[in-house]
């Protein structure tokens, strides 16, 4: 194992899981010591890994956006047009509620959301080596694959297909993490 803060050796690919996690808050809060514009300085990360953190970056804050406003659309338009409902299947053609599956809509959105929202808080630490976020990150992304698979079970039609198509393609943006450059600086980084 090398030192830390040395570059690993080139002895072939090392995977391993990360000995510590963080153990208060405070251990799991990006570090931004020059203020905000911190989250833009990559020029410490190997290519492959400042890839792959511009990528969940701006993927994932357009993400985040999305969702919110989608969500606004949907429940702003309701109030305004009950006909939405109707539309989205929520009320049937007689007026009926359904209930479960307006339950099901707004559990799925906040599970979602929040999902979405740590993702976007692990891919922060990453800028910082955090090997823990690199683990967590992806499997919080293999969870929401098999979440978003559960869904399109449970709730078949076009819009879950394209989740799970989209929570397919996002394991794929994890490899640049684990290329081996990459993989060699988190590594190299000291523990928490």
């Amino acid at each position: 194992m090398p030192a830390h803060g040395s570059p690993a050796q080139s002895t072939g690919y090392q995977f391993r899981f990360p000995a510590e996690w963080p153990r208060s808050a405070a251990a799991l809060r990006p570090r931004f010591e020059r203020g905000f514009s911190s989250i833009f300085s990559t020029a410490h990360m190997p290519t492959d890994a400042k890839i792959g953190y511009w990528v969940w970056l701006v993927l994932g804050t357009l993400t985040v956006l999305s969702m919110i406003g989608t969500y606004l659309f949907v429940f702003i338009s309701a109030l305004v047009n009950p006909v939405v409902l109707w539309g989205t299947g929520m009320v049937s053609l007689f007026g009926t509620v359904r209930w479960g599956l307006i339950l099901a809509f707004i559990a799925t959105g906040i599970i979602g959301l929040a999902m979405q929202i740590v993702q976007l808080y692990l891919t922060l630490r990453l800028r910082e080596a955090a090997e823990w976020a690199r683990m967590a990150l992806t499997l919080l992304t293999l969870a929401a694959v098999v979440y978003q698979i559960i869904i399109a079970a449970v709730i078949p039609g076009p819009g879950t297909t394209g989740a799970v198509v989209t929570a397919v393609l996002s394991v794929a943006l994890l490899v640049p993490f684990w290329l081996p450059r990459a993989n060699a600086w988190f590594l190299a980084q000291p523990r928490l």
